[in-house]
């Protein structure tokens, strides 16, 4: 196999966008940060950083788009260009680390969606996902496709709108409007069951279920917290695993096919901090 960088180019990639972060963005994003304190400061670490990846210097790049994440800015822009960057240095455990947060912020986004995949084809690991029925897929999908922000909006949209119809069904007179009524309601009540369910389900995955990526080019699953215990298999670079109970510098971790192990703590990092 190839080294990354030079099978770049046998595939097509998305470049790191050249937008510029919006100063109200950025005001938005950096309020009460006691970190950096003014918009300009973020909005000038990821223009630099533009700067850098269009000349092919990725490094500085990279330290100029983190002077921006240090200033406290979570933007999917800005996590899909790190991404980028660290995809065209090499580093692929960390691209895909950065590409999966961008993900999170910006779920329809092409771009990220297609540099995802491609990063995710040069994986070492071969990890099966579970098989799921039709149903359980598009549910899924239809899951992957909302951010939870857009979801609580449309749950709360639901919730006004079955709301408003079952006051206009109590006081509005008129066979025909009240069975058109009713029939609206049963159609806003399954909606709002349907995709209350979906946002009660990711709620409760963000705040039980944290994820993360393997970082080291090798690292091996142990029986227990230690280099004593026994070795129960390899992972590399890029894997996604669930990661559960820390202890004295290793963590418990998850693969989706069931199989777990504890492998040192240093050699992942979590694609959204534990809540």
């Amino acid at each position: 196999m190839g080294s990354l960088l030079t099978r770049i180019a046998e595939r097509p990639f998305k470049e790191t966008r050249q937008a510029v972060l919006s100063g109200t963005l950025v005001v938005v994003l950096l309020a009460g940060s006691a970190v950096c304190g003014a918009a300009d400061v973020a909005t000038g670490h990821y223009n630099r950083g533009n700067e850098r990846y269009a000349a092919g210097e990725y490094d500085e790049a990279i330290e100029e788009y983190l002077g921006a994440v240090a200033c406290g800015v979570e933007n999917g822009v800005l996590s899909y260009n790190l991404g980028n960057a660290y995809f065209k240095q090499g580093d692929l455990g960390r691209a895909i680390l950065w590409y999966e947060r961008a993900r999170l912020l910006l779920p329809r986004d092409g771009d990220v969606n297609a540099n995802l995949d491609y990063a995710r084809s040069f994986l070492v690991d071969d990890i099966p996902m579970p098989s799921s029925g039709t149903l359980l897929r598009w549910l899924f999908a239809i899951s992957d496709f909302l951010n939870l922000r857009e979801l609580a909006l449309l749950v709360s949209g639901l919730y006004a709108a079955l709301v408003a119809a079952g006051i206009a069904l109590i006081f509005l007179r008129g066979d025909r409007l009240r069975k058109g009524l009713l029939a609206l309601l049963i159609i806003l009540g399954c909606l709002l069951l349907f995709y209350g369910s979906i946002f009660g389900h990711r709620i409760y995955a963000r705040s039980h279920t944290t994820h993360a990526i393997i970082l080291a080019m090798e690292t091996d699953a142990r029986s227990g917290p230690g280099e004593d215990y026994q070795k129960l298999f390899a992972l590399h670079r890029g894997t996604n695993v669930e990661i559960g109970e820390m202890r004295q510098g290793w963590v418990l971790i998850k693969l989706v096919t069931g199989a777990g192990g504890w492998i040192a703590a240093d050699h992942l990092e979590p694609i959204r901090g534990r809540t």
